[in-house]
């Protein structure tokens, strides 16, 4: 169920708006706000994190793949065959190609048709794929230069290619917080990160080439909002491994989850982006990274997209709710009830820490 309550003056209706019938259009402005929520929502919502969310595909995806929980607050399914870890490293049409061929294979038997990508990875492979490009002279016709891709062929079938603005990325966290201040959480109380040899029973995935110092910031969130960052001290001295642990303390005003953010290896607070995030478990709790996901990366989805495997299930049509005057406005909500299902979780697949190609802007 996502919902939303909008709200027009008596005084605004009577006006003349150059948008026209301002009840209409407020009817379109909360129809696209549940879109964007939406959108989000498919991809990254978790119910754990927000009450109010559905789960989204990458959670029911990893849960069908693995259940097991480790240490950093994920699950084993992160550590299947269906999800392909770059490390850093650029999409390319050979992991494209890799992950189709795990997708078709003995047990899943699926038939990937799209791949959900943030812009940027799509964007990287025109780079990667243009200087295969061969011309016979004279130049391409109307003296146009470059490539579009919008699929790729692999030896069992093409993939679309579907960028997407909503897929969440790794960025920077808002130096104010966001939403209303009486509403959002307060920023936490975080002790400083401490590294050691990791002692448990999952993977750490901090490496000789990941050695260094490191610094966090921890973002307290909910439904209304996001806290300003708190930056912690530099943990010094994380070497391959390792397991770096950070105390945080509840700082009220009803926090769901923590967002984390990291530094580059031996960068300034400047370099901090999102990394992880984290549910509320208690008034104090300790937050583990195991370097499973790096800032400045992202993650992509490929789906068998047909009715036996991606399912969207309504239950009931999208509704418009009249509301009782209390005041000198006409309100209403507008409703969607329905449920995300994946029926063949097997026959998805997702890539994570896809990083940036080093060229142009990021060279």
């Amino acid at each position: 169920y996502m919902g939303t309550v909008r709200r027009v003056s008596m005084v605004m209706g009577m006006l003349k708006s150059k948008f026209g019938d301002i009840m209409a259009r407020e009817a379109v402005n909360g129809t696209m706000f549940l879109l964007r929520q939406l959108e989000r929502t498919l991809f990254d919502g978790d119910e754990n994190m927000l009450p109010e969310q559905m789960d989204g595909l990458e959670k029911l995806s990893t849960n069908a793949w693995g259940a097991t929980a480790l240490d950093d607050g994920y699950v084993s399914g992160y550590e299947s065959d269906n999800c392909i870890d770059l490390r850093g490293a650029p999409l390319t049409e050979d992991h494209i190609a890799d992950m189709v061929e795990r997708l078709i294979a003995e047990p899943n038997y699926g038939r990937p048709s799209d791949l959900w990508l943030p812009t940027g990875p799509v964007k990287d492979l025109s780079k990667i794929l243009y200087p295969k490009e061969r011309y016979d002279l004279p130049a391409p016709a109307n003296g146009m230069a470059g490539i579009s891709i919008s699929g790729i062929s692999t030896p069992f079938g093409n993939i679309k290619l579907q960028p997407d603005i909503f897929i969440p990325d790794s960025t920077t966290a808002s130096a104010t917080g966001v939403g209303q201040g009486s509403l959002r959480p307060n920023a936490p109380v975080v002790g400083a990160p401490a590294a050691g040899a990791y002692a448990g029973g999952n993977t750490t995935y901090f490496a000789a080439s990941d050695a260094g110092n490191y610094i966090y910031q921890i973002v307290a969130c909910n439904k209304f909002g996001k806290s300003a960052p708190v930056t912690t001290a530099a943990v010094a001295g994380v070497a391959a491994a390792d397991a770096v642990t950070i105390a945080v303390t509840d700082g009220g005003n009803d926090t769901a989850y923590y967002e984390v953010f990291r530094s580059d290896v031996n960068g300034t607070a400047a370099t901090c982006r999102f990394i992880m995030k984290i549910a509320r478990t208690g008034a104090a709790q300790t937050i583990t990274d195991l370097n499973r996901f790096l800032p400045n990366c992202s993650k992509g989805y490929m789906l068998t997209q047909t009715s036996e495997v991606l399912k969207i299930k309504q239950l009931a049509p999208f509704t418009k709710i009249p509301l009782a005057t209390i005041d000198t406005s006409v309100r209403w909500a507008q409703c969607l009830f329905l449920a995300l299902q994946i029926q063949k979780p097997l026959q998805n697949g997702m890539f994570i820490n896809i990083g940036k190609l080093e060229t142009g802007a990021y060279a």
